[in-house]
């Protein structure tokens, strides 16, 4: 647990659930905001990424911590990451719904979006994995690698969602029931 102690900072997740909550109550204020203030998300956004991507080399460059020293230290959970996740946050709820981003990727995100949930409740499998085949082949966890970490737990939690829906869908209904809460048409 001490190893891991960042990921039970119960408060951050806190912080998403009643931020995703209050938007969802709110949606509708909530687009006018975007629409009005697409530049300002945007700049926030960038400015967040910064300012974590800043706080992370600064303690590379001027406080001597390895890369993963410095990620487990620049991290989601510091202050400077509490930022960028707000940030981050408003900058992709704006971009997708009136930003560029709205128009390209709308098929991939409604497919995303309809597996969330699973992706959601599995991530934390995939990522315990995915680190221990990093740590056996001695990969170091860099911003690139940090990258590409993500893309693939959410590309492995992704599939393996869809696997289960198709087949909750058709052989095995409780499975759907047991992992996502979807029950078959009467």
């Amino acid at each position: 647990i001490f190893m891991y102690r960042l990921n039970y900072w119960v408060i951050h997740y806190v912080f998403i659930f009643l931020l995703g909550g209050y938007v969802s109550v709110h949606y509708d204020e909530f687009k006018i905001f975007m629409r009005d203030n697409l530049n300002k998300l945007r700049a926030f956004g960038f400015i967040s990424l910064i300012g974590l991507l800043a706080y992370y080399y600064y303690c590379i460059y001027y406080n001597g911590y390895s890369p993963e020293g410095a990620i487990n230290t620049a991290h989601q959970l510091s202050p400077a990451g509490l930022v960028y996740t707000l940030g981050a946050s408003l900058y992709l709820f704006a971009e997708f719904q009136y930003g560029f981003l709205a128009k390209i990727g709308t098929s991939l995100f409604s497919l995303l979006g309809r597996h969330s949930y699973f992706v959601y409740l599995a991530h934390p499998i995939a990522i315990t994995y995915l680190a221990l085949f990093m740590a056996k082949f001695n990969i170091v966890m860099t911003a690139v690698n940090s990258m590409i970490f993500y893309v693939l737990v959410v590309l492995f939690t992704l599939i393996v969602a869809i696997v289960f829906r198709k087949l909750g869908n058709t052989k095995y209904p409780r499975l759907n029931e047991l992992t996502i809460g979807v029950y078959p048409k009467k």
